[in-house]
């Protein structure tokens, strides 16, 4: 086989086309990456915030104080939130919007759990320290958007669907409302006429055993 020489023109227009390709491949990949940092916040673009740090809210006021939203008449709402439910999209910008911006808000703690995965809510991640013994107690279910009613620490209320939300405020609204923190004694433990004269509507949709609860939380301390 005869080998033929290569001439140092043959040669210097070889290595322009190589530079240019490869100048050309570069910008190519450049091009394509920055299209994909563009599209990935797109794809969230609807969560707005929905995954931000989140703390125990009383209306606009952030409370990280566990003692203050444990306390015996503290009325506290818990949404556990999931970022592969879409239901829980729907949820948030609108029942939990309007919540937020209600006179209720003002009376009541609101504390949203953020999950990746709502088959899994008792994933302890996305649980403060303070509230970790909630999803056993609570028996949470793989289910969104879930929520929960508390009064200090019993749970009330657990449910899961938006079709249910209109008893969950019902229920708040309920306990906000009445007359609990006025009972409150000075004392190590409050009289059982005390414990009476807290109304039967504040207890709206609950079970005898669930007032017994709230009455006896009362009693302890």
């Amino acid at each position: 086989m005869v080998k033929i020489p290569i001439s140092p023109t043959t040669m210097m227009t070889t290595n322009i086309i190589g530079e240019k390709f490869l100048t050309r491949g570069s910008i190519f990949v450049i091009a394509l990456g920055f299209i994909l940092f563009l599209l990935v916040p797109v794809s969230h673009a609807n969560h707005k915030g929905r995954y931000s740090p989140s703390h125990s809210m009383k209306g606009p006021i952030v409370i990280d104080n566990p003692d203050q939203i444990l306390a015996g008449s503290s009325v506290h709402f818990i949404y556990i939130d999931a970022e592969n439910c879409l239901d829980c999209e729907f949820f948030y910008n609108e029942e939990l919007a309007e919540l937020s911006k209600s006179k209720l808000a003002s009376q009541i703690y609101i504390t949203i759990i953020r999950m990746e995965d709502y088959s899994d809510p008792w994933a302890s991640y996305a649980w403060p320290k303070y509230l970790r013994w909630i999803p056993d107690k609570a028996v949470l279910k793989g289910c969104g958007p879930q929520f929960l009613v508390m009064i200090g620490r019993n749970i009330l209320y657990r449910s899961c669907g938006s079709h249910n939300f209109n008893k969950a405020k019902l229920l708040l609204n309920s306990l906000a409302n009445c007359p609990i923190p006025k009972l409150r004694s000075s004392n190590a433990n409050v009289l059982l006429a005390d414990q009476s004269k807290i109304p039967q509507k504040c207890f709206v949709n609950l079970s005898e055993e669930k007032v017994k609860q709230i009455r006896m939380n009362y009693k302890k301390q």
